[in-house]
């Protein structure tokens, strides 16, 4: 039996494949631009998201105020802007890097900024309890303004003296 290989049959046992992570159908708030006041005014939109992963419910979020409201508010984020990373702390902490197009295509105006900063802010905190401040970073870096009004050079808490209450 010159040449002939006998190979020994073993057993290997596999791990069991890890529990499916659970999509479910949930109801948020966001926040858009009242175009008859200065203030953000909610929306409740119902959206599809991994249960218990911090991550995918940025994710979530974010593409839902990119797509901007379903009502007659005003659109906070630029159409154009891609959200290119997150990063979460344990100290509830999510820091969010968008593409520039948040700086360059924003309208401008102190209220226009202030919108903008506090519907990523206000949508994200108001709805993930885990969270309790967001770091908004533009193509990695903390910019000093968006559009040379708000300091964005620290992460944000929630805001809820802008939202129309009424």
């Amino acid at each position: 039996s010159r040449g002939k290989t006998i190979l020994k049959s073993t057993m290997v046992t596999l791990p069991p494949p890890p529990p499916a992570i659970k999509e479910k159908s949930v109801s948020v708030n966001l926040y858009f631009s009242d175009p008859h006041s200065d203030y953000l005014v909610m929306e409740s939109r119902r959206v599809a998201w991994r249960v218990g992963d911090t991550k995918d419910q940025i994710r979530v979020i974010i593409a839902e105020l990119i797509k901007g409201p379903e009502g007659d508010l005003f659109q906070t984020i630029p159409s154009q802007v891609i959200m290119r990373d997150i990063k979460l702390t344990g100290k509830g902490l999510g820091i969010i890097n968008f593409s520039k197009e948040l700086s360059h295509n924003h309208p401008g105006g102190s209220l226009a900024e202030m919108h903008t900063v506090y519907s990523i802010v206000n949508s994200l905190l108001l709805n993930i309890p885990s969270l309790n401040q967001i770091q908004i970073l533009v193509e990695g870096k903390p910019p000093e303004t968006l559009k040379g009004h708000i300091d964005c050079r620290s992460p944000f808490k929630a805001n809820l003296s802008i939202i129309e209450t009424g």
